[in-house]
């Protein structure tokens, strides 16, 4: 994710067609009730009845609904869509990817050459609000920047700090209900480098940043989607 000072990057997801619904949710987690609300802040009232949380585990439940009318819903709310596809998300090889998110003011990652623990944590400014480490370095497949960072567990870990995000509204002028728009950016990057192979950004700009961009589009009403100019607590 992007803002006024710089790249602050985040993560989530790609629609895929509905071939089935995990009822458990198998490789998203949250680690708390604050997370639990991030992740129902991105899905439309009237589908958050759907989404199921058993011991913390995200997963969809759409009982005994038709396959149209599921597909119908999906298709017509992007963050159900994001939400369907991490929590059905696998590697090349079949593998469950299992994607990690936080609300606290503090992470921790491992150093990919060293294997060290290290502690991330929100200083007070918008750069350390958020914390986005992905199995798939940040300059993979011809990718700029550098990361030094990997998850400590899982395959993806998003971090983001309590608060308030401000955003251009499609309605005009500026609201601080921005903070919708920035989970589901963070997760579809997340999305875009973990399970796409996605760096961060190529120098031409394409990437996950952009992806996760695209696919928001003004969902949540945030004319400026991937942008963040200030947070407050």
């Amino acid at each position: 994710m992007k803002n006024d000072h710089g790249n602050l990057h985040i993560a989530i997801v790609e629609t895929t067609p509905i071939t089935r619904v995990d009822p458990t949710g198998m490789i998203w987690d949250v680690t708390n009730d604050a997370a639990i609300a991030d992740v129902k802040s991105i899905v439309n009232e009237g589908n958050q009845q759907y989404l199921t949380f058993d011991n913390n585990r995200v997963g969809l439940n759409f009982g005994d609904m038709n396959q149209d009318e599921i597909n119908n819903r999906i298709n017509n709310d992007r963050g159900l869509a994001l939400t369907y596809d991490l929590i059905n998300a696998k590697d090349d090889n079949g593998n469950d990817l299992r994607f990690i998110y936080d609300v606290s003011d503090v992470g921790y990652g491992k150093d990919r050459k060293t294997g060290q623990i290290k502690e991330t944590s929100y200083q007070g400014d918008i750069y350390s609000a958020v914390s986005n480490i992905s199995k798939t370095p940040r300059n993979a497949n011809g990718g700029t920047g550098f990361e030094k960072l990997a998850p400590v567990e899982g395959d993806a870990y998003v971090r983001l700090s309590s608060g308030s995000f401000k955003m251009e509204s499609i309605l005009g002028g500026t609201n601080w209900e921005g903070r919708p728009s920035v989970v589901f950016h963070e997760m579809a990057e997340s999305y875009g480098r973990t399970k796409l192979g996605m760096p961060y950004m190529h120098k031409d700009g394409s990437g996950a940043h952009l992806y996760a961009t695209q696919r928001e589009g003004t969902f949540f009403g945030n004319l400026m989607p991937g942008h963040v100019p200030s947070m407050r607590r």
